[in-house]
């Protein structure tokens, strides 16, 4: 559907479609097979072991990821500001599942039991 509509909209980018090596076509289309197939297939199987809630949750961690990967295969660099964006991203995911209420509870049952 993108590549309909950049092509509806820019009338420019059909004569540089030809001009693209086939490579790179063959690379954007393995991307977007493998990323959705693989993607997919994870958050299924996510879905299946703790439930659609708990696992839509995980689904801010594409921006982590997403930012690891353009750092990685295309060279960019990573500002301070979206280093601070991945940690509240983090946190945001702990709440979200409970992992710090839990981690608190623990803590709480440990300094019972010593006392």
């Amino acid at each position: 559907m993108l590549l309909i509509t950049s092509l509806l909209f820019n009338f420019n980018s059909w004569k540089t479609l030809h001009e693209v090596s086939f490579n790179n076509y063959l690379i954007i289309l393995l991307s977007a097979v493998l990323a959705t197939a693989i993607g997919q297939t994870l958050y299924n199987y996510a879905i299946s072991k703790i439930g659609p809630a708990e696992t839509a949750i995980f689904t801010n961690f594409n921006t982590i990821f997403a930012l690891v990967a353009s750092s990685i295969i295309l060279n960019e660099t990573i500002l301070v500001i979206q280093i601070i964006g991945c940690i509240l991203i983090l946190v945001g995911v702990l709440f979200g599942t409970g992992s710090i209420q839990e981690i608190v509870r623990n803590r709480r049952q440990i300094k019972k039991a010593d006392n």
